[in-house]
């Protein structure tokens, strides 16, 4: 039913972040993700008209598209148009604390998620519910505009290690 925001739950789900870091380290968990500066170059083509991308502008605004409804409002509403500036916005942002590498490796890992990419022969929803578990960090952690808060801790610095390694092909 309709009712107030829900902030600060988890809504059940709290991933088994040790044997996830494991399974990323040794390959086991196979991906095929793509990285933050990967998804960086492909918006600064789309942006700026100048130089050559691997993914076409139409399909980047699709993704933007999917992300915009993914999960929860926020994080990444990405205003402005297609929302590729946005995107870009956040992505070329210097990361400063870890509440900065943890929005650049989720958007990443959203990107991927949109695209295909990301974890490949395994359930498919492990990717969908680990997003939906980086996007609730980051809103209790004081969202998108909390950059400078500087923020650590253990559960943050895996999310990072875990997004980070989704958004690299191994295994």
């Amino acid at each position: 039913s309709v009712g107030p925001n829900s902030t600060g739950n988890d809504f059940g789900f709290a991933p088994k972040r040790g044997q996830l870091i494991n399974d990323l380290k040794f390959g086991i968990l196979p991906t095929n993700g793509k990285s933050a500066s990967f998804w960086k170059k492909q918006l600064q083509v789309a942006v700026s008209g100048k130089g050559t991308a691997e993914i076409p502008v139409d399909s980047l605004i699709v993704y933007v598209a999917k992300m915009r409804g993914l999960l929860l409002t926020d994080p990444f509403t990405l205003p402005g148009g297609n929302g590729l500036q946005a995107a870009l916005d956040l992505l070329s942002r210097p990361v400063k604390t870890d509440l900065d590498q943890l929005v650049r490796e989720l958007l990443a890992a959203e990107f991927n998620h949109v695209s295909g990419r990301g974890i490949i022969s395994t359930d498919p929803e492990l990717q969908l519910f680990l997003i939906g578990w980086g996007e609730t960090l980051v809103n209790n952690l004081g969202g998108i505009t909390a950059f400078a808060a500087g923020t650590t801790s253990s559960t943050t610095e895996d999310a990072i290690y875990i997004f980070t390694h989704l958004n690299s092909s191994v295994g």
